[in-house]
């Protein structure tokens, strides 16, 4: 089953994207079958984005911007 992320500002699924890759407060994680699960982004950095992403397994990740650091 494959799985994309998608950094978001709200845990709902009708929440904007996050324009802020490694200051985005949640992570929807979204399957194949259309099922979302939020996962908050408690550190606030890009270290703690990827480790969400890759514990979920998570093939691709819809985002705005990566900024400077």
């Amino acid at each position: 089953m494959s799985k994309t992320a998608f950094l978001t500002l709200l845990n709902r699924d009708n929440s904007v994207l996050s324009p802020h890759f490694g200051k985005a407060k949640w992570i929807a994680i979204v399957d194949d079958s259309g099922r979302i699960e939020f996962e908050q982004n408690t550190v606030l950095n890009g270290r703690a984005v990827v480790e969400i992403v890759a514990r979920h397994g998570c093939k691709d990740v819809v985002f705005t911007e990566v900024g400077p650091g």
